[in-house]
């Protein structure tokens, strides 16, 4: 008689902390195959394991580390996954625990990019009320934070989360002209360019604003709304500008959020076909349709265009 054994793997569990290392912290773990108790053990943990083994792991909500009081801020492969998870491992796998030191960043480039809006102020009309917000990288991805007290005090939102999976970067904001609604764009990935809509706060929808081909890595893309339309802008492969008309919409009750664009992204003319990069957007927030467009020439000059656009053509 032959015995078959599933083949052992490498499992791997740990914190990851903004500004120190994984060598920090415990996370606990719990056996549920052997029916084990739960135990808390060092990050990182690394352990062999077999196929179909199943594991509840939690990771701490606070961890202090060198002075630093870090926030839980999401499992790095699945910013949805609850807190604790099950997990069943079926090949060599890395289970990771973002951790974030509010209202701080580990990225050089996290306020990078003038040409792009990294901070607001919004405020609501009807309750006489004033917000801050701000938009930043950290960690390889980005994050929205908001003031409610002039600054005095941050909080992460989203749930304390990152706003997106894998990497995010290049964010910028703007705010619906008479409330604290926001959205936000941002490189989503390296060939997309994502919108997302918050609520006072609280996220309600994304969509991509466009994606292969009309987009890099570094397209750096900005926003401007108005109380009827938005207009996003962004840099593409040889020196080209895009742009693209759109609206927040919500259909249905109770309400289903979503984007509306007007047409696909469309290429800023320019007979000379000189390199244009850094683009940056404007509007007057009571028109309806009107939009001023700004951009680097050749690293020689400032071009301008008022983008005045129906809704169709």
């Amino acid at each position: 008689m032959v015995y078959l054994y599933p083949d052992p793997f490498s499992l791997t569990i740990k914190n990851n902390f903004e500004f120190d290392t994984e060598n920090n912290g415990q996370l606990t773990v719990k056996n549920l195959t052997q029916s084990t108790n739960t135990i808390a053990y060092n990050s990182p943990i690394n352990r062999t394991v077999y196929w179909g083994t199943n594991f509840e792991v939690t990771a701490y909500n606070q961890i202090n580390v060198n002075g630093k009081l870090y926030n839980y801020a999401g499992w790095d492969d699945d910013l949805l996954a609850p807190n604790p998870r099950t997990i069943t491992p079926t090949d060599n796998t890395t289970y990771t625990a973002l951790y974030k030191y509010p209202h701080y960043s580990n990225s050089t480039s996290a306020y990078a990019n003038p040409n792009q809006r990294r901070f607001i102020r919004t405020t609501d009309t009807q309750y006489n009320t004033t917000y801050f917000h701000m938009v930043y990288e950290s960690m390889g991805k980005i994050w929205y934070e908001r003031s409610t007290n002039n600054g005095q005090t941050w909080e992460i939102m989203n749930g304390g989360k990152p706003i997106n999976d894998g990497i995010g970067k290049f964010p910028s904001i703007d705010s619906y002209p008479s409330n604290h609604n926001v959205i936000i764009v941002y490189n989503k990935n390296e060939s997309e360019i994502a919108a997302q809509y918050y609520e006072n706060g609280v996220f309600k929808c994304e969509s991509i604003v466009s994606n292969s081909g009309w987009v890099t890595d570094e397209s750096k893309p900005v926003i401007a709304w108005t109380y009827t339309r938005l207009m996003v802008a962004w840099n593409e492969w040889g020196g080209y500008i895009l742009y693209r008309l759109g609206q927040k919409v919500t259909n249905s009750n109770p309400p289903l959020h979503d984007f509306y664009w007007y047409f696909d992204p469309r290429v800023i003319s320019d007979p000379l076909e000189t390199d244009k990069d850094n683009p940056t957007i404007g509007t007057s927030k009571l028109q309806a349709i009107g939009f001023w467009l700004a951009w680097d020439r050749n690293e020689s000059a400032i071009q301008f265009v008022n983008l005045d656009l129906i809704d169709d053509d």
